[in-house]
């Protein structure tokens, strides 16, 4: 089942990432204490990599009506969804 996420995050350097996403719990649960790299997001000289953490994401709602809605009107790709940047091993 999809449930909708907030993430929020502060990078060792003090760089505060943030985004809305959809994802299965299993899959966010997979991602935690993995490294994210984010690259030059932020500009030139500034390669972001973080460890994601069980409190960089908070769980808004798993009312899939309401998931149905986000994604109609896009509520679900703001921001960051740190599964896109999960670092390859």
């Amino acid at each position: 089942m999809e449930k909708l996420y907030i993430f929020q995050a502060t990078s060792q350097r003090n760089e505060f990432l943030s985004g809305l996403f959809i994802a299965n719990e299993a899959n966010v649960q997979e991602a935690i204490g993995k490294c994210l790299f984010f690259g030059k997001i932020l500009g030139k000289h500034n390669n972001i990599c973080i460890i994601l953490r069980e409190t960089d994401i908070k769980l808004i709602t798993d009312d899939q009506e309401f998931i149905a809605k986000a994604k109609i009107y896009g509520l679900h790709r703001i921001g960051y969804n740190p599964l896109n940047y999960l670092l390859s091993e």
